[in-house]
């Protein structure tokens, strides 16, 4: 937690199976003497499949 103390800023990444969130914030003191994170921002990278569909995939039966 020391680290935290002296930062700033904050991001976390998420990744999911179509893309990439990333979500950043800044790192603020609270009353008591912790800190707290509060999430200004939110990035998202999609991204579609190169691989082609196959042939019969979209064929009707």
């Amino acid at each position: 937690m020391s680290k935290l103390l002296s930062a700033t800023k904050y991001a976390i990444e998420h990744r999911a199976e179509d893309g990439v969130q990333l979500f950043q914030g800044d790192v603020m003191a609270t009353s008591k003497g912790g800190v707290k994170v509060v999430f200004t921002s939110v990035d998202q990278v999609t991204h579609n499949s190169l691989l082609p569909t196959t042939c019969c995939e979209n064929s009707v039966v």
